[in-house]
């Protein structure tokens, strides 16, 4: 029984002194930029909640890479707020961090049921993305249903790709 007490109660303290954990720590971390960054584009007429988009600043962006690869769960995660522009603001984030791990956040942006204005920012941060992860995914959206999330589509094809909608150079 001594024993037990002498091995668990250095695990006890090695648990209350262990710092909180980095993915807990960069959660809220991004909640207080984007919180920030909102909290400017919002204002009040009245008793109306007026919401103006403006994007974030380069020192915004430059914490948000500060974080780096650990605010991509929690940027994902504010892709399920109904906040004004929070969703624009998100994926706009995601693809100031570019690389292959935002891809998945970036697909559920593009989803049918997204506002087009979301979709096509998403788009956009496709471009921050390797080539062989963003073409089939821009190929995809030529398609959309709504005809301007889908000439955007066409036009990140043609401008940045140099490519028509079968994906074959011109």
């Amino acid at each position: 029984m001594f024993l037990l007490v002498v091995v668990c109660l250095p695990i006890i303290a090695l648990a209350q002194a262990t710092p909180p954990q980095p993915a807990s720590n960069a959660a809220a971390k991004v909640a207080a930029i984007m919180d920030e960054i909102l909290t400017r584009n919002e204002g009040h007429v009245g008793d109306v909640k007026t919401c103006t988009w403006w994007p974030p600043s380069q020192e915004d962006i430059k914490r948000i890479r500060e974080i780096g690869h650990d605010a991509i769960a929690p940027l994902s995660n504010a892709l399920n707020s109904t906040r004004c522009f929070q969703k624009t603001l998100t994926v706009r984030l995601l693809g100031e961090l570019g690389g292959a791990d935002v891809v998945p956040p970036l697909k559920r942006a593009l989803q049918p049921d997204e506002p087009n204005s979301v979709r096509i920012a998403a788009l956009g941060a496709l471009l921050s993305v390797p080539d062989d992860l963003a073409l089939p995914i821009i190929l995809n959206a030529v398609h959309d249903s709504d005809p301007v999330v889908a000439e955007f589509a066409r036009n990140f094809l043609a401008d940045y790709y140099h490519r028509g909608t079968s994906g074959q150079p011109h």
